[in-house]
């Protein structure tokens, strides 16, 4: 009866530990931010280094994992586990991380980002099995906790890995937000390159320039601006983001409309405005000169050219 009554207490404290909710700025779901408390002294605050912080908790689940008594396992799985922890080693030192950029209101686990990082515990599914696994995990459970993924092939490899479900939760990390800087790199670049041909198509609407180059490429170039400012104005206005990230993608977008507009409307006028004129290959023309007797002579010229 006594058994009956702990086991059953155990399988309760057991869920309700899976199915505790972490912090939603802690770098782990399990520990918390107990390793850079311990190194540094006090809790990570904004302003906090994020890969000092990554790197931090990796390290010290690494080392408390080696000391771990683990004398009741098989040699296989001592031997596989000991390989385990040398590839957490190498992963840290590596320090190629994912980024979590879809939750900016907390930090989230990413198996594997938009880039192909990939995250801890990922590393070593990968290294150990493939990348193919591991892309797998991803597709559905890219921002899961590992506690809250549900997959046979994950459980098995676990069971093989020479560490508990637990341990590897312990590894994974959680990534604070940041935004992809990709648009506004194609914006920078958008803006001073139209910025440039809309002041030099402005300058030859009064040269009549004999080139339509300068007017072509701005007409290329800003209708490439209007519409990656149209693309992203959905993304902007349907953002789930918090205000700042929200208002940051509209102000964005309607510049890039605005720069393009400005200058499709200039290299527009400039090609218009400044066609070449037709040469004419016959002219004709009269015209008087003196004679020698101080009278008026009359003359007429033709020219043809080839």
């Amino acid at each position: 009866m006594k058994t009956t009554i702990f086991l059953t207490f155990t399988v309760c404290f057991f869920l309700l530990g899976c199915n505790q909710k972490p912090d939603k700025d802690s770098i782990n779901a399990v520990i918390g931010d107990i390793s850079y408390v311990e190194k540094f002294g006090s809790e990570p605050d904004k302003n906090a280094d994020e890969q000092i912080r990554i790197k931090t908790h990796l390290k010290y689940v690494e080392e408390k994992l080696r000391k771990k008594d683990v004398s009741d396992l098989s040699p296989e799985l001592r031997k596989r586990r000991a390989e385990m922890l040398d590839l957490l080693q190498d992963y840290r030192s590596a320090g190629e991380f994912p980024v979590n950029y879809d939750y900016p209101n907390e930090r989230r686990p990413c198996f594997i980002d938009k880039n192909g990082n990939i995250c801890a515990v990922g590393y070593l599914i990968e290294q150990t099995t493939g990348r193919e696994f591991a892309e797998k995990i991803n597709s559905s459970f890219q921002y899961s906790y590992l506690m809250d993924i549900n997959l046979p092939e994950l459980a098995n490899w676990v069971a093989k890995s020479g560490l508990t479900l637990k341990e590897c939760a312990m590894i994974q990390p959680a990534y604070s937000y940041q935004p992809s800087k990709n648009y506004e790199i194609s914006s920078t670049v958008f803006s001073g390159v139209n910025v440039s041909l809309a002041t030099i198509n402005a300058t030859q609407i009064s040269n009549s320039p004999s080139s339509k180059a300068m007017p072509i490429a701005g007409l290329v170039s800003g209708a490439g601006q209007v519409m990656l400012g149209v693309i992203k104005i959905p993304e902007a206005y349907e953002s789930p983001y918090i205000h700042d990230e929200y208002n940051r993608l509209k102000t964005t977008s309607l510049i890039n409309i605005g720069i393009g507009t400005t200058t499709l409307l200039l290299s527009t006028y400039n090609l218009i405005s400044n066609r070449r004129p037709k040469v004419k290959k016959t002219s004709w023309g009269v015209y008087s000169y003196p004679t020698r007797q101080n009278q008026v002579g009359v003359g007429f010229s033709l020219s043809r050219r080839f």
